[in-house]
């Protein structure tokens, strides 16, 4: 006899899954950083948040479609309702293990000699499937250099800025 549904207690689990975040938004009126705790669940975009501070519901279960996988990274800014909130912390340990498993990091350096392309490096990373994490423009010193990338590009990552970029 076939089984009709093989997989329906992974999608059970799929449909129970929820992602913890802790969020912060700056109210512009008091001047003041709020936290939340804000649950994601994946199966249906849907979005929870609890004031933690006052310890009580904020936001009852509501389906946000611009809250995506994709965009829930450390840092991250979404947009629920019209405030922005910016992702500063894992909420739990299942959280942080499936999201840093996911989110590995990599640095792309553009060299002095190309950073005015630096433009088209980012939206080819971004193309490619990269988000970017962090840009930082600074001039290396010699050591720096050296400690880095080894005694073959000294000379060229020290004589200008060079971009790093967080993908």
């Amino acid at each position: 006899e076939v089984d009709p549904a093989p997989h329906a207690d992974v999608m059970a689990n799929m449909e129970d899954e929820r992602y913890c975040f802790i969020v912060e938004w700056l109210d512009p009126h008091s001047g003041l950083t709020m936290r939340y705790q804000m649950l994601y669940g994946p199966a249906d975009c849907s979005v929870e948040m609890y004031d933690i501070k006052n310890r009580r519901p904020f936001l009852k279960k509501t389906k946000i479609p611009t809250v995506t996988m994709d965009t829930l990274h450390m840092g991250a800014v979404v947009t629920v309702y019209s405030r922005q909130l910016k992702i500063v912390e894992y909420g739990d340990s299942h959280t942080e293990a499936a999201f840093s498993l996911a989110r590995q990091q990599t640095l792309c350096v553009v060299k002095p000699g190309a950073v005015h392309l630096a433009g088209k490096v980012i939206n080819a990373s971004q193309k490619s499937g990269f988000s970017v994490a962090r840009v930082k423009m600074a001039q290396l010193s010699s050591a720096e250099a050296s400690a880095m990338f080894g005694e073959a590009s000294v000379a060229e990552l020290s004589s200008g800025p060079s971009m790093g970029v967080s993908l």
